[in-house]
């Protein structure tokens, strides 16, 4: 029984640093912002461009990034933009990253708290990878339904 306790005590140590890792490390969170970036982020940007009476050009020379690339957004061409991308974009339109990629139809979500993100890039840190996480939830689940 001790083991298995040293073994849940270390497992939730990796947790704690996965998620600590997880707030500060941009290339991480660029790669997480690929999967989240919705199929009509392109239409978006082109949409939020135009309700602001900008051109193509005016908005690429504003955020400085390449008027083909962003080009190739709008059109759906290039779907994957790096994090770095969406920031520039962002911060010309005056909103956050995520509310660029999050669909207008979502529910409104709250931002993770300091000790969250703490916890992510903590647990990143010790090498805690996404299906570990996973487990750890799932054996979290199926102890709590034993209560």
């Amino acid at each position: 029984m001790a083991n298995a306790n040293n073994s849940i005590c270390n497992f939730n140590i990796k947790i704690k640093h996965f998620f600590h890792f997880f707030s500060y490390n941009k290339t991480i969170i660029g790669g997480l912002l690929k999967g989240l970036v919705i199929a009509l982020l392109g239409e978006k940007i082109k949409q939020l461009r135009q309700q602001r009476g900008m051109s193509l050009t005016e908005l690429a020379e504003k955020a400085n990034v390449s008027k083909s690339y962003l080009s190739t957004i709008e059109r759906d061409i290039q779907k994957n933009p790096s994090i770095q991308f969406l920031e520039k974009i962002a911060e010309v339109f005056g909103i956050s990253v995520l509310d660029l990629i999050r669909d207008t139809d979502e529910e409104t979500v709250q931002p993770l708290d300091q000790d969250w993100l703490d916890l992510i890039k903590e647990a990143m840190d010790a090498g805690i990878d996404k299906k570990t996480f996973k487990e750890f939830l799932d054996y979290q689940k199926w102890r709590h339904s034993q209560k």
